[in-house]
């Protein structure tokens, strides 16, 4: 046979294979992922925006859905032209990389379902749907599916190549897990309490808390660490779960009252009382002092009502408190309620709304001159 004979045998055996319903199914399967690529991206992954994220995914999708294509060509071409020298690699490597496809969506399927089944409600959107966030439930289903398709994985590439020496105790896999045994006391502890901070929801991506008298965003949770902004300084934190669960968090987004979040800025007035007068007298002086204080007060409010930079929850007016009558001055202690804040992934929007104290501190601080009463401790004392 010549080899052109053979050549023109080959392409006719390699055409023959192509048109089995398997394979025709494969190619069409292949060719449909690829053009459809981009809608399956973004359902996966809840994007329906084109982003540099998104494309970048949809582009290592296709370039395997294109590697799927060559691989299973060549596998065709091989065993049409006789060739089994290769012993099927290119067929094994297109398996594996279907099988990482079917994982792929089956995880994304099953996350899906844990979190509409198993999520934490959180509001309603703008066509009155349920918006479904993860729990401390759905993070626990959500790792036991990952390990059992992790585990699937492992277990079917290794039959198809025929390697299950990697599974023993000697073997990669064996090394591997032992190695997990013995280094869980490290990352035990962190994955422990980061399920513990997320059953008690104290800690979840979007939320303004405060640990050592500092504010953050809580950007991202993971098993061992927890990645937050600094909301003042605009910087990246990462701190391991162990550490975070051994400190005493403050949540300023979910709050324990419908009030809002409660504010108390505390001020120093001096008596401002003549005791060279009568009783009676120095009581007029005093109820005199605290009108005052209470009608600055009246005006800050209805100034933070007006403002649209104050964050305010205007149905709950601010109340006036004398906590202590020190030797110097009266402390008095202003508190207020500011309107509850959705969950964020800006550091602008929460400091626009952490912002409102200050704010409301500078109204109070302008009302005090306008009305005569100083907000500085005073001297008491003789300066010798």
């Amino acid at each position: 046979m010549s080899a052109f004979e053979g050549f023109e045998k080959g392409i006719s055996t390699a055409f023959t294979i192509f048109l089995d319903p398997v394979n025709i199914s494969l190619f069409i399967a292949n060719i449909l992922i690829y053009v459809f690529a981009s809608s399956i991206i973004k359902k996966l992954f809840n994007s329906d925006t084109d982003n540099s994220v998104t494309n970048s995914k949809v582009r290592v999708f296709k370039f395997f859905a294109i590697v799927l294509f060559l691989l299973h060509f060549a596998e065709i071409l091989f065993v049409a032209f006789g060739d089994n020298s290769h012993n099927g690699v290119f067929l094994k490597s297109a398996f594996s990389i279907v099988i990482a496809y079917v994982s792929i969506f089956a995880y994304h399927i099953g996350s899906h379902i844990i979190i509409k089944e198993f999520g934490d409600d959180e509001g309603k959107d703008e066509d009155g749907n349920v918006i479904k966030t993860t729990s401390y439930k759905s993070r626990i289903f959500n790792l036991i599916l990952g390990i059992s398709i992790g585990f699937f994985i492992l277990v079917s590439i290794v039959n198809l190549w025929h390697v299950e020496s990697v599974l023993g105790t000697t073997g990669v896999i064996g090394i591997f897990i032992g190695f997990m045994a013995l280094t869980s006391g490290i990352w035990g502890q962190d994955l422990y309490n980061g399920l513990i901070l997320l059953h008690s929801k104290l800690i979840s991506e979007g939320y303004i808390i405060r640990f050592d008298n500092v504010f953050y965003l809580v950007y991202k949770t993971t098993p061992v660490e927890t990645i937050l902004f600094d909301i003042y300084n605009n910087t990246r934190t990462v701190i391991r779960n162990k550490e975070l669960g051994n400190k005493i968090i403050e949540n300023i987004t979910r709050v324990s009252h419908l009030q809002g979040y409660r504010i108390a800025i505390e001020y120093k007035v001096g008596y401002n009382i003549d005791y060279t007068l009568e009783s009676e007298a120095r009581l007029e002086q005093m109820k005199e002092n605290h009108a005052k204080i209470q009608s600055a007060l009246e005006d800050t409010y209805e100034e933070a009502l007006e403002s649209k930079e104050i964050a305010i929850n205007e149905k709950y007016p601010p109340e006036l408190f004398l906590h202590e009558t020190g030797d110097h001055a009266l402390h008095y202690t202003v508190s207020f309620y500011l309107e509850m804040i959705d969950k964020t992934n800006s550091t602008l929007v929460a400091r626009r709304y952490l912002k409102s104290k200050d704010l409301f501190n500078e109204l109070f601080f302008k009302n005090s001159i306008k009305y005569g009463f100083d907000l500085s401790t005073p001297i008491t004392y003789l300066k010798v």
